[in-house]
This record gives structure tokens, sequence and C-alpha cells, in this order.
């Protein structure tokens, strides 16, 4: 028997749907962190470029995520607009993003 997967291990994995049921069964998931890099699920979410339907669910099941800085000092809002201006530098998402 394999052992359950956290909501912020089945993002890391890219297993979207996976994180959402868990998240559901399982919202206090959205309060922890990981050790050492002191990630939260949603920081690993933006991290990953997770859809923004489980980036929602994560910031309705924990708002204070949003505050929270990881290792290196940066909130999920630094990561996303880390990857935005990398996406503006011909680097980073492969799908169409409006930078508004």
């Amino acid at each position: 028997m394999t052992t359950p997967q956290s909501v912020r291990h089945l993002i890391s994995a890219m297993r979207y749907d996976d994180a959402r049921i868990r998240l559901t069964q399982y919202p206090n998931e959205a309060f922890t962190t990981s050790t050492p890099h002191l990630e939260t699920a949603l920081s690993t979410a933006c991290r990953v470029k997770s859809p923004p339907s489980l980036i929602s669910g994560l910031v309705e099941a924990n708002p204070k995520a949003a505050l929270l800085k990881n290792r290196t000092g940066n909130t999920p809002l630094h990561i996303v607009c880390s990857d935005l201006r990398k996406c503006s530098m011909g680097k980073g998402f492969d799908d169409d993003v409006e930078i508004v």
C-alpha cells in the first residue's frame, strides 16, 4: 500500500486533478509548509504554473498563504511575477499569457 501524497506533493508532480480532490478532502494541507524550503501548497502551485482554478482553491482554503515567504524571501505573488517577467523576455510560459 502506498502512502497518500500531500496536496503540495501532488502539485509538484503536476497531478492537478488529484491535488484538487485531496484539497477538498484535506483542506488543512493548504496550511502546511515544507522543510527546508518553507513552501506552502500555494507557493508550489505558483512555481510550477498550476491552473488558475487550483491556485484559487488554495487561496480560498488558506488566504494567509498568499503572504507567506519561502526560504528565499518570496511570496507566491513574487514567484508568479518572476515567471511573467521571464515570459516577457521570451522565456517561461508555453501557453498564451496576457501581461497587463
